[in-house]
């Protein structure tokens, strides 16, 4: 057995002392340990490399697509400010 002392609110009020007692206080370790364990066997890191692969393979093909929507809308910018006067021909190709 383990205890030990510690404080808490009743009623909004002063704490009052408390004691907390765990029985089994040599099994808290492996219970611990167990609770906050992962088990991983060749099929479970298999599949969660192809869902990482998934993944960075998603964000690549969006990171594409929307360089392409940047570059579209950055040439219809430079054409409308082109053809309002407002840029050049030459300022415009660059």
């Amino acid at each position: 057995r383990q205890a030990f002392g510690g404080k808490g609110a009743e009623g909004g009020g002063q704490p009052e002392p408390s004691i907390v007692v765990f029985d089994e206080a040599h099994n808290i370790d492996d219970v611990c340990i167990e609770s906050l364990s992962v088990r991983l066997n060749r099929q479970r890191l298999d599949q969660s490399s192809g869902n990482l692969t998934r993944l960075s393979n998603e964000i690549e093909r969006v990171k594409k697509e929307d360089n392409a929507r940047l570059q579209d809308e950055y040439r219809r910018l430079v054409q409308g400010l082109q053809a309002a006067g407002q840029i050049d021909a030459n300022i415009a190709e660059r």
